[in-house]
């Protein structure tokens, strides 16, 4: 082991230990995410549901008795089967041959390059009432910038050295296109959704374990941006809305 990894994995062991202290401690969006999702499958009784970009990593489980759930990925797994009814092994941009009661994603639609795109066709195989639940990164934390400007070659470089542990969930190219709270309820309105409501989230401190003085700094930063009137400081948010009726 090289002089960098001992010094990385000496400050993670760091930031780990100081993660049990709620200064430091990420708000829990996965758990909000799923919870939003059951409720909705209790209420709304949506038959048929579609997760885009969940691949083998699904975010409910599939329940032939009371909806069905269809995957939808560029990157078929091969126990797809396991987790869904149906998969669809194509782009969210193409167009999608059925049409769904509900559709859900976590951190997916960061990665499209032209979200915009993405919504429309997303609201052309809704049906008429269907919803949507996505969580997507903020593009304007320190976290999300800094993958901006470093760009997708050398952030793999950045993340082998920095950040092994997370080598296998990282280093898809990112976009964010339209990634802010106020960009995405705008493009929503335009595209034609209603009853649109965004929740915001703060954390990303685990992007910084490597270099503990950032990670303190970046905890800083999250819990003045959670105080304070503007939600352009997110780390990430959660979308719901919906496609009127007819």
């Amino acid at each position: 082991m090289g002089l960098l990894s001992i010094f990385v994995q000496f400050n993670k062991k760091l930031g780990d230990r100081l993660s049990v202290f709620d200064f430091f401690k990420d708000d829990d969006f996965t758990e909000f995410l799923v919870n939003k999702i059951y409720r909705i499958i209790d209420t709304k009784k949506p038959k048929l549901i579609l997760e885009i970009g969940g691949a083998d990593r699904p975010l409910i489980e599939k329940n032939s008795c009371s909806y069905q759930f269809y995957g939808l990925d560029i990157d078929k797994p091969s126990c797809c089967e396991m987790f869904y009814d149906e998969f669809m092994d194509q782009p969210v941009e193409k167009t999608i041959s059925c049409n769904f009661d509900l559709i859900v994603s976590k951190s997916l639609l960061e990665h499209t390059e032209d979200n915009k795109q993405v919504l429309d066709n997303l609201y052309s195989c809704l049906k008429p009432k269907g919803m949507m639940v996505h969580y997507i990164p903020s593009k304007y934390h320190p976290y999300s910038t800094i993958l901006r400007i470093v760009g997708p070659k050398l952030q793999l470089k950045i993340i082998k050295s920095l950040r092994p542990w997370a080598l296998p969930l990282s280093g898809y190219r990112a976009y964010f296109s339209y990634c802010s709270p106020g960009q995405m309820k705008r493009l929503l309105k335009d595209v034609g959704f209603v009853n649109i409501e965004i929740t915001t989230f703060y954390g990303a401190k685990d992007y910084f374990k490597f270099f503990l003085p950032l990670f303190v700094l970046i905890a800083l930063y999250d819990n003045i941006m959670r105080v304070l009137p503007y939600d352009f400081g997110a780390s990430g948010f959660l979308l719901y809305c919906e496609k009127p009726g007819v």
